[in-house]
């Protein structure tokens, strides 16, 4: 949740302005972020940004969203080989593979 801030602006703030997205004002919903307490949880983000996306991930084993995953292959990016894991589907990865040994 720390980091979310931060990875907003990143994403939304180039060559000195704010870019634009259908959830509203890029520049408010960063100040929103900034001024969430550091307990914050996922709603929380969800309350300012309007969506779970930025603080969970998509697992790409079983489909659902995780707090907390493991990502595998190429930085994330558009057309990067990556695979996300949840812990469940992981673990489950590790024991197939300790299976076939």
């Amino acid at each position: 949740m720390a980091t979310v801030a931060e990875k907003w602006k990143r994403q939304y703030f180039s060559k000195g302005r704010w870019g634009t997205v259908f959830t509203g004002d890029t520049e408010q919903i960063y100040a929103g972020l900034v001024a969430l307490p550091a307990s914050a949880t996922p709603d929380d983000v969800k309350a300012v940004i309007g969506t779970h996306g930025w603080v969970t991930f998509v697992c790409d084993g079983c489909g659902t969203d995780a707090l907390t995953a493991i990502q595998l292959g190429d930085p994330p990016d558009y057309e990067s080989r990556t695979v996300t894991l949840c812990l469940p589907c992981f673990d489950a990865a590790v024991s197939i593979r300790h299976s076939i040994r």
